[in-house]
């Protein structure tokens, strides 16, 4: 009955070789005959097979064969090796006397007589014919051979086996640098130390994994992708305390300022020391006055404009970093909400009404009684009202608070002028808004059809924080993301 090919028991080994990876009759062949000697021995192969192989022997590739062999040994499924050999033929005639080519087509008639054919999948070879002991060589050529699609995809097998033992440095230090980041986590580098009887399998692959891993955090970070860096923090095993902070700025971003309170001071507090601790510090400071404007907004039955301006920076710094990571349908709506939010801290700052809201008797929403009032106890502001077809017994809409913004006597109120003149701008937005997935439809939101609309409209939102006092090119998160930045490069 035949062995089932799975996954699970499919391995890949793949080797450099050099002149010590061949024996014959026990002995190494002197490197200044090695390429002939062995295309003798290819010469004889063919009259005389048998005789030939048990001359041979391959000291360094026996052992880490047997040795992958053992460590996947399986008394239902019998372990299925693939094996690359690298191996030199140099055009140029005065250094083709080391060449490996021909020792590496002796060991592919070899391997499988001195393993079994049952084990010993397949021996492929991937021949350079560029100087070995080139490292840029080595590297262009290790890379051509990605781009070419020659390397096996790394998803058919259980295992991945790199052996720079033998070889040149160059042809060593390419399969490290190039071929151990390309199969990622399934690839294990063992090396065969002189004298000994099984190899030692080292960290490399881990290593570069941990430190691609952080690259790629730092990337993240560059972008305010938070939530992304601090898993791939996680995976580069950062200490806590960095990729706690970087949870804290994710949670900061969702508007969930009390678990990233929660976060900071249970976890980063605590283990940070130094420059990371005053930036916690001062981190506690604004999700604290964020967090306590938030719920005194959500409570709010007075005017309440100095409330805002935090909020609003927050929301402008969210539609920012939504803009740029081109979330556009998730950009339009942190445009409406900054919106809406500005125009009810200009009404409260410009005319003291308030702007919440609340149920009545029967569920109801409406408006506050104080916003009520003080429209009525306004003749000019009462009349104004009357004269739009709006309803102010009903929660403020974007409407009403624009119309309230027009008053007579806000015409050369520079704030009033500066919400009105730019909420304009952003009205032809408001359509695709309501057409898209971030409200009532499945209308395409891109930066094209955003740009069709309104042309800056970054630029725009920059006006509009302006009005409360805010430098537009400062992105609220902007410390927190610079130290935590300046942390992970002294990592």
């Amino acid at each position: 009955m035949a062995i089932p090919q799975t996954e699970a028991n499919r391995l890949l080994l793949i080797s450099t070789l050099g002149n010590r990876d061949l024996t014959v009759d026990g002995q190494h062949i002197p490197q200044e005959h090695f390429r002939p000697s062995c295309e003798t021995l290819l010469a004889e192969l063919e009259r005389d097979r048998p005789s030939v192989l048990s001359r041979l022997g391959a000291p360094i590739l026996e052992r880490v064969i047997t040795w992958i062999l053992d460590r996947h040994a399986d008394p239902d499924y019998r372990p299925q090796l693939r094996i690359y050999l690298i191996a030199s033929d140099q055009e140029d005639d005065r250094f083709r006397h080391s060449d490996t080519l021909p020792a590496a087509r002796l060991l592919q008639a070899w391997l499988p007589d001195a393993f079994g054919k049952d084990s010993i999948e397949r021996i492929s070879l991937w021949r350079i014919d560029t100087n070995p002991a080139d490292y840029d060589d080595a590297i262009r050529f290790y890379r051509l051979l990605i781009g070419q699609r020659a390397v096996p995809n790394p998803r058919d097998f259980a295992a991945i086996y790199l052996n720079p033992t033998g070889g040149t440095p160059a042809l060593s230090f390419g399969l490290l640098t190039v071929l151990a980041p390309f199969f990622g986590e399934r690839s294990i580098v063992l090396y065969l130390p002189a004298r000994t009887l099984r190899p030692t399998p080292l960290d490399v692959g881990a290593t570069y994994r941990q430190f691609e891993a952080l690259n790629d955090a730092i990337r993240a970070i560059e972008r305010y992708d938070f939530a992304h860096a601090a898993h791939l923090l996680r995976i580069a095993m950062a200490p806590l305390p960095l990729y706690a902070f970087a949870e804290v700025l994710a949670y900061r971003l969702a508007f969930d300022f009390r678990r990233a309170l929660q976060r900071l001071e249970g976890t980063v507090i605590p283990a940070s020391r130094g420059n990371l601790r005053q930036l916690a510090r001062r981190e506690q400071e604004t999700l604290h006055r964020l967090l306590t404007d938030a719920e005194a907004l959500e409570q709010a039955r007075e005017p309440m404009p100095d409330r805002y301006p935090t909020l609003l920076v927050e929301l402008y710094g969210s539609a920012w970093t939504a803009w740029e990571q081109e979330r556009y349908a998730d950009f339009l709506a942190r445009v409406f909400r900054f919106e809406e939010a500005l125009l009810r801290w200009a009404v409260e700052h410009c005319l003291n009404l308030p702007t919440g809201a609340e149920r009545d008797d029967r569920g109801r929403p409406r408006s506050l009684p104080a916003f009520r009032s003080g429209i009525a106890a306004d003749p000019e502001i009462a009349q104004h009202v009357a004269d739009s077809p709006l309803d102010p017994e009903r929660p403020p809409t974007r409407d009403l608070l624009r119309h309230l913004l027009k008053l007579p006597r806000l015409a050369t109120d520079p704030v009033a002028r500066t919400v009105r003149e730019n909420s304009a701008v952003l009205d032809p937005l408001s359509q695709l808004r309501n057409r898209s997935i971030v409200a009532h439809g499945f209308a395409p939101v891109s930066r094209e059809e955003i740009e069709q609309r309104c042309p800056d409209p970054l630029a725009t939102l920059g006006q509009l924080v302006a009005a409360i006092g805010h430098d537009p090119s400062v992105h609220p998160l902007a410390a927190s993301q610079e130290g935590l930045l300046n942390e992970l490069r002294r990592t």
